[in-house]
């Protein structure tokens, strides 16, 4: 009878989980850290986003129609890189 490497519920062990995590952290540290910001954000949102900090005032404001003619620009936008990506 095989043994099952990752437990009797296919899970893995504390330390394999632990090894994972940092993987993935190291990983993710170093696939943002050559990321420039993104282009039009202000350095304030910039670095509230970073701190966790409560974000700063919007100027001005917003209609429903604005609102939602930005969100259906971000969709075909979002569906167009990813057939670019495909």
């Amino acid at each position: 009878m095989e043994t099952d490497t990752h437990g009797p519920s296919g899970r893995f062990s504390p330390e394999e989980r632990e090894r994972l995590v940092r993987g993935f952290e190291t990983w993710l540290d170093n696939a943002l850290a050559g990321e420039s910001p993104p282009s039009g954000l202000t350095a304030e949102l910039l670095s509230a986003l970073e701190a966790g900090d409560p974000l700063p005032p919007v100027d001005g404001g917003c209609d429903l129609y604005s609102l939602w003619s930005a969100m259906t620009t971000l969709t075909q936008e979002v569906r167009l890189q990813g057939r670019t990506f495909k």
